[in-house]
């Protein structure tokens, strides 16, 4: 994922979602509604200095639970890009009198409570979409042995 985000012709929408897409191959004329971080991706170093201030303890959605995270974190190890983004509907800072702890440990200034979703248009030539994975639960797939035997390991599938 690294190499994509570096390479000077390709580039990579995070938290975003293609909304309409028309035209031909080699020629897509397409919608994206990118999601708010209310982090400056261009200028967070990913010093995690937020999230050290951060009051509020969340289960870990990459680690499917297993270990914690806060209301502003890395979405998981590695992340492209390598800048933490803010879940608004976990965080109190964006009522900044309740918080802001965040805003206030950022000696950089990245984080702001008034970025909204913002629709963007780009002319492409080709679109790859890299949905990710979910959690599957393979109790139904019994003719893989998940119910009989210990050394069968639970799976995920695509989405």
């Amino acid at each position: 994922m690294t190499d994509a985000g570096r390479h000077p012709k390709i580039t990579l929408h995070t938290m975003s979602e293609v909304v309409d897409v028309q035209g031909y191959v080699g020629n897509f004329d397409v919608k994206i509604l990118r999601r708010a971080r209310y982090v400056n991706e261009k200028e967070c170093t990913a010093c995690g200095d937020c999230a050290k201030a951060c009051p509020v303890v969340r289960p870990d959605e990459f680690n499917a639970g297993l270990s914690s995270r806060k209301a502003i974190y890395t979405p998981f190890p590695q992340a492209v890009p390598s800048a933490y983004v803010i879940n608004i509907n976990e965080c109190l800072g964006h009522n900044p009198s309740v918080c802001a702890k965040c805003l206030n440990a950022c000696e950089k200034g990245c984080i702001n409570f008034h970025m909204s979703d913002e629709e963007i248009k780009e002319r492409v030539g080709s679109i790859v979409v890299a949905t990710g994975l979910e959690p599957y639960d393979p109790t139904e797939l019994d003719e893989y042995g998940y119910t009989r035997f210990e050394n069968v390991p639970a799976l995920s599938l695509n989405v």
